[in-house]
Formats: C-alpha cells, sequence, structure tokens
C-alpha cells in the first residue's frame, strides 16, 4: 500500500487540464473516445462498466494549488499541513488513483472528466451514443467516506436491484447522494449507476483528509470483482 499511497500523493499535486493531458498521452495506445472536456478509454472489445472520475478539484476552481509541503502524512492518514489551499482535493484525485491502477486489469472502461464540481460539464458535454452498447452501466469513484473504515456507496435513484446486492458485498452502507458525473451519464443513457467511496472526508473544506485504507480498499475490491456481460438497466 506504501506506493499507492505514495501515487496518490503525487496525483494531489497539479490542475485537471495537465492531468488530462498526461492521461491523454499515456493511453495513446488504447481506443479512446476524445472531447476538450472527457477521455473516455475502453479496455477490449466487451462489454463493461464504466468507472467514472473527475480531474479537477475545488482547489483549481478558486485559483489554489497544492505543493508537495501542502501535505501532511501521519501514517495512513494525509491532510493539510498549510492554510494555502482551499481543501486536500482527495474529491476526486482518490478516484483518479484507483482507476489508474485499474486500467491495466482490462475488467472497466473508463471516464474522466473535467469541471465536475462548476456543474459536471465534462459528463453533460459527453456523447457515447456511439459506444453505448459497451457500457453495462456507470460506476463513479467520487464519493466520500462517511465513517472512517466504513465503504459506502450512493444511490441517484437510477437503481438496479442485481447491480446493488453485487455492490452491497464489499459497500455495505447505501446512501442518497445528490450529483455526480455517473449520474448524468445514466440520466443520458438508461443504465444503473452507482457512487463509491474512495476514502476522502470533509471534502471542499481545509478539514478534508485521506484515510489511504479506505482508498485501497476500493482499488483491491474493484481488482478482484468478477463481470460478466449483464447491462444492469435502470
Amino acid at each position: 500500500m506504501e506506493n499507492f499511497k505514495n501515487q496518490l500523493k503525487a496525483l494531489l499535486l497539479g490542475g485537471q487540464h495537465a492531468a488530462m493531458k498526461k492521461l491523454k498521452n499515456d493511453f495513446a495506445g488504447h481506443e479512446t473516445l476524445k472531447t476538450d472536456k472527457s477521455l473516455i478509454i475502453f479496455t477490449g472489445k466487451g462489454a463493461k462498466p464504466m468507472l467514472c472520475v473527475h480531474l479537477d478539484t475545488i482547489n483549481e476552481h478558486r485559483d489554489m494549488f497544492l505543493s508537495a509541503e501542502d501535505i501532511e502524512e501521519r501514517g495512513d492518514k494525509l491532510s493539510l499541513s498549510s492554510d494555502t489551499a482551499a481543501c486536500l482535493g482527495g474529491d476526486d484525485r482518490c478516484g483518479l488513483t484507483i482507476a489508474l491502477n485499474l486500467i491495466e486489469t482490462k475488467k472497466y472502461h473508463f471516464g474522466f472528466f473535467l469541471d465536475e464540481e462548476i456543474g459536471r460539464i465534462g459528463s453533460q458535454e459527453c456523447d457515447l451514443s456511439s459506444a453505448i452498447e459497451r457500457i453495462t452501466c456507470f460506476i463513479g469513484l467520487d464519493r466520500k467516506n462517511s465513517t472512517l473504515g466504513k465503504p459506502e456507496f450512493a444511490s441517484y435513484n437510477y437503481d438496479n436491484d442485481k447491480l446493488a446486492e453485487k455492490l452491497s458485498v464489499y459497500w455495505k452502507n447505501l446512501e442518497s447522494g445528490s450529483s455526480t458525473d455517473c449520474k448524468i451519464l445514466a440520466e443520458k443513457y438508461g443504465l444503473a449507476c452507482y457512487n463509491l467511496s474512495v476514502g476522502y472526508r470533509y471534502e471542499h473544506s481545509r478539514d478534508e483528509y485521506i484515510y489511504v485504507p479506505d482508498t485501497f480498499y476500493t482499488y483491491l475490491k474493484l481488482k478482484d470483482m468478477e463481470w460478466d456481460e449483464t447491462v444492469y438497466f435502470c
């Protein structure tokens, strides 16, 4: 888990446009759909769940950025060590860390989006109509852990009982969410969506922290899960 934590710390730095540029360069060999504000990465031809991640943080929209010196590490907990940023940015760099570690498993397709925090703009503008038959559901990696050490998932009223049952084996507590990219896509395309906790708490504030074992937990469970091509309609 130490390497995972170090990767997460590095991904907390920098803005969304630099992160998007790096993703497009790093995965240029994959089949993709691209816009200025979204990147869809396909990992093979089969129908799979799409994991959804946003690249912006509240810091960027307040003209603030973290440096490595702004991150305090105490054991498995990351927090802010200064007041030069609005938040730590685990929302949603925790989700990004998980996604990057899952791409080579080829169990999922991936959606990366800009400007989620100011209106889900990237997912609003994304057009999946040419490839929607390759997606079985939308799973967000953009949910807080309301209680440290207790994985949860959120519903947005685009539900599917079988998918909820499958996820609830590992994410025990079902909560109600407000809005996120996977909800926008579910509404567009009629597929179920849920949002998984990824280890941050008190997002959008200087009190935000990340409990890395919770982030790592979601990565491990998604890595171990088995999927067929069942489509989960809402």
